[in-house]
């Protein structure tokens, strides 16, 4: 984890977070902030979070897929933002909206490279098919899951079925 300054300089780290980047294979050029595509995902993050406790999380594809989790944070200093850094299993978070949508084998393959932003092309060469064919899987997909757009199923598959699908979940805080 990092806690970065509101200006994204890295103000503390803890549990090697340089080391994750480089098995990640995200290379560290400075050692006060991260590395740029990183940075990036956590200022998206920062400009759609509404105040302290709120949480982002947004898969980034680097040597290995990453979910990259920014949450708001209030200290001495003002606001900062926690950021974590998790490997990122491809199929396992979208398993339940893979069950309930009753998705086939191939489907389901198509669903998670659709969630991990791969475009049809990308997906028709990785699988060895036509792109017309990953295009008509895709219309399957979208009538099974009830979704009209790619960024409904990511957001559907990001919030592992939850209704309606979100980007933005506020923190579980202990009662």
């Amino acid at each position: 984890m990092a806690v970065l300054t509101p200006d994204f300089r890295i103000a503390a780290t803890l549990n090697g977070v340089s080391d994750f980047l480089r098995l990640a294979g995200e290379p560290v050029e400075d050692p006060g902030r991260l590395p740029e595509a990183i940075e990036e995902v956590v200022r998206r993050a920062a400009a759609a979070l509404r105040g302290p406790g709120d949480q982002h999380c947004e898969i980034l594809q680097a040597n290995r897929p990453i979910a990259v989790r920014v949450a708001q944070i209030e200290n001495a200093e003002g606001l900062s933002y926690a950021v974590t850094l998790e490997p990122f299993s491809r199929r396992e978070p979208f398993s339940e909206v893979i069950a309930r949508s009753r998705l086939s084998g191939r489907e389901s393959t198509i669903f998670v490279q659709l969630a991990m932003g791969w475009v049809p092309g990308q997906i028709a060469q990785r699988l060895g098919i036509s792109t017309n064919t990953v295009r008509e899987h895709v219309k399957a997909i979208y009538r099974k899951c009830g979704v009209k757009s790619r960024g409904e199923l990511i957001a559907l598959a990001l919030s592992g079925g939850a209704y309606p699908p979100i980007r933005v979940i506020p923190s579980k805080r202990s009662k």
